[in-house]
């Protein structure tokens, strides 16, 4: 048991006495309570015991609530909580902060308190003291409880799971796409239950999610998971997409700078991470347009209009039409074939 070392008055045994504890802030978890009083083995030291109320304590209990801000200690009334016999010392043992006022700057901590031990080291503090802090006050508090109540805490809507996922500590996840009741490779069944998670990192290229990143997304969406949901967590499949196409110029175009520039926007269009119709990505699972493809070369600078056009995916021949993909399916650029006139 620690000693009791600082004097906070004397028990006057009425209910609900309150004691003034010098030097609050006071750190709540150091305070320790004591009351001198007779008992079997003679005069002892009782230690009492925090509670957050004394709703719940009995008569006999030996209970108290402490406010560390104001430094106030407030004793039970003989119903809720037990009455010190009057005339009983009280004491305390505890430590106390500054709040704020704890930070120092570097190299203002240069004393030593023994002045034998001062002759032969020297003391110093060569950065800063940082992160104290005050009490935390009613209206911060209140700030606190409405941030948490619009925090998404639980994976229950595809929202909650994609901010979730980019939230994760210790990652850097670009791109979310969240597939519900969708199990990857049985793509026809109504998988109740099971939600896909295809998540694509911070890289360049086609970024694929490692092992690593894959196991630190899993353990942190499987912790705010909902009963009766399974997360699978992968990255997407690609498929090489190449683009034959006969454009017609501008008749003050260069030529060969409209080449360039139509393969840098078709290679734009199709990237994972950036394309897309929206800027977000070229969306996953979702055909390749024919329609957008031409209107990506159509409003390429130097472009008069489009003569011929056909999508090439890697499994199979040119095609006039739309490119069907498979729902885990993200496209990459292949080495375009734009012939310019």
């Amino acid at each position: 048991m620690p000693d009791p070392s600082v004097s906070i008055g004397t028990a006057t045994g009425q209910p609900s006495q309150k004691l003034r504890i010098a030097g609050a802030p006071i750190l709540a978890e150091t305070f320790s309570l004591f009351s001198l009083e007779l008992s079997g083995a003679g005069v002892s030291w009782r230690l009492w015991q925090a509670r957050a109320d004394l709703i719940a304590s009995k008569p006999s209990d030996s209970h108290f609530v402490l406010d560390s801000a104001r430094g106030e200690v407030t004793l039970g009334d003989g119903h809720h909580g037990r009455v010190p016999p009057a005339g009983s010392s009280l004491a305390a043992a505890y430590r106390t902060t500054q709040g704020t006022g704890g930070s120092v700057a570097g190299n203002v901590i240069n004393a030593v308190d023994d002045p034998a031990l001062a002759l032969q080291v020297s003391v110093t503090n060569p950065g800063p003291s940082d992160g104290a802090a005050d009490p935390e006050t009613l209206a911060n508090a209140i700030g606190r409880a409405i941030d948490l109540r619009e925090a998404r805490l639980r994976a229950m809507t595809s929202d909650d799971i994609r901010l979730l996922v980019l939230q994760t500590p210790g990652t850097a996840v670009a791109r979310v796409e969240v597939k519900p009741n969708f199990y990857p490779g049985m793509n026809c069944v109504h998988a109740h239950g099971i939600i896909s998670v295809f998540i694509l990192p911070e890289a360049p290229g086609l970024p694929r999610p490692s092992a690593g990143l894959i196991s630190a997304v899993a353990h942190y969406l499987n912790r705010r998971r909902i009963i009766g949901t399974r997360f699978v967590i992968l990255g997407p499949d690609y498929v090489t997409i190449t683009v034959q196409a006969k454009v017609k110029a501008l008749p003050y175009a260069d030529r060969a700078q409209v080449t360039i520039d139509v393969k840098a926007a078709l290679n734009q269009f199709f990237d994972p991470l950036t394309g897309g119709p929206d800027g977000s990505g070229f969306p996953l699972g979702r055909d390749v347009y024919r329609s957008e493809v031409l209107q990506t070369i159509d409003n390429t600078p130097g472009v008069d209009h489009v003569t011929s056009l056909d999508l090439i995916a890697e499994t199979c021949g040119p095609q006039c039409g739309n490119l069907c993909l498979s729902p885990t399916t993200l496209v990459a650029s292949g080495s375009h074939q734009i012939e310019v006139a």
